[in-house]
């Protein structure tokens, strides 16, 4: 049987990785711009938030985890005729600035709110 104490520091140790990585790759994200990026970024933030639900047993670790919103990303760059043509319909259009715009506020508010669990899970050996 496996003390609970190590248990909790294993949990502890996996999370801060996991939240690192997320952190990384949000900052890849905001420095590429690229909508690809984001779309990896929102696969990490799905998986890691299904990891959390499945592994983690301090219940206010989960339930700040479900609350993590999922971050909103458009389709991918535009290829060759789409940028051919970007110009043109730009003009017409401002539905892709709004939906890169609304990308990049929801990663904000994701990695905001993984700043914020990797202060709860520091204090989950003070419990």
């Amino acid at each position: 049987m496996q003390n609970p104490e190590v248990d909790l520091q294993k949990q502890q140790r996996l999370l801060q990785r996991g939240i690192s990585g997320i952190r990384s790759r949000a900052q890849q994200a905001f420095n590429s711009g690229l909508i690809a990026d984001f779309a990896e970024l929102e696969n990490s933030n799905r998986e890691l938030k299904a990891f959390i639900a499945a592994n983690i047993t301090a219940p206010e670790i989960v339930a700040f985890a479900a609350q993590i919103p999922k971050i909103r990303h458009g389709a991918s760059e535009p290829g060759l005729l789409g940028i051919m043509f970007m110009p043109m319909v730009s003009l017409f259009s401002g539905n892709s600035v709004r939906a890169k715009a609304q990308t990049i506020n929801d990663a904000k508010e994701v990695q905001a709110m993984y700043g914020n669990l990797e202060i709860l899970v520091g204090m989950m050996d003070g419990e």
